[in-house]
């Protein structure tokens, strides 16, 4: 199994905007994303996913 890197993830949702959103998560780890209601947690993890269109710069190493 490879790492997930996610770079300059951009979403742009009504009067909410994913900005430059960059990570990676490395084979064995276990991540978590932390944040306040509204913050972006979930659109970050659909938006990876494909379940929404996004602009963005992916590589999956597998």
């Amino acid at each position: 199994m490879g790492t997930l890197e996610i770079r300059n993830l951009y979403k742009h949702y009504d009067s909410f905007d994913l900005k430059d959103v960059s990570f990676e998560v490395k084979p064995g780890k276990i991540t978590g994303f932390i944040g306040r209601n509204g913050a972006g947690k979930t659109t970050t993890l659909k938006s990876i996913s494909i379940d929404l269109h996004v602009r963005a710069t992916q590589r999956f190493e597998l």
